[in-house]
């Protein structure tokens, strides 16, 4: 099994549980913890960044084991990120982990791990309501 499946499948297993039962950080911005904490379940060591997506997106962007993908339609088991900071307008950043058709991630409402955005959704809010751009990062396969 490669890298992006282990992740996918990690992940969806995670369907609506809360990841990060201990909230280090409020469920309303708990999206980079519960990436951390899926990818550190699967792999051994959390991707990086912490808690907020701005610092997760420099992490991944150096990270030895994912590539930046430039795509319209992402392969399962790959990292979303539109980064807090990084748009011009007041929306709070996002990350989640690419499924067939949906894209899973944190339930800032709920604290659960959930999948509400498709690609289309996750764009029109984050990129074009927001401002923010949106990264796709392939686990690379060793």
């Amino acid at each position: 099994m490669n890298k992006s499946d282990e992740l996918y499948f990690g992940a969806y297993r995670c369907m609506g549980v809360d990841i990060t039962p201990k909230d280090y950080v409020a469920d309303t911005v708990g999206c980079a913890e519960a990436v951390n904490a899926i990818y550190k379940s699967i792999f051994g060591k959390p991707i990086g960044g912490g808690a907020s997506t701005a610092e997760m997106y420099r992490a991944l962007c150096k990270h030895p084991d994912f590539e930046q993908v430039f795509c319209d339609i992402p392969e399962r088991g790959w990292i979303v990120i539109s980064p807090t900071g990084y748009g011009n307008g007041n929306l709070r950043g996002h990350v989640g982990i690419t499924g067939k058709t949906h894209i899973m991630s944190n339930d800032s409402n709920t604290g659960k791990w959930d999948a509400k955005f498709t690609i289309e959704t996750w764009r029109n809010y984050y990129t074009k309501l927001g401002g923010i751009p949106t990264y796709f990062f392939k686990p690379i396969n060793s």
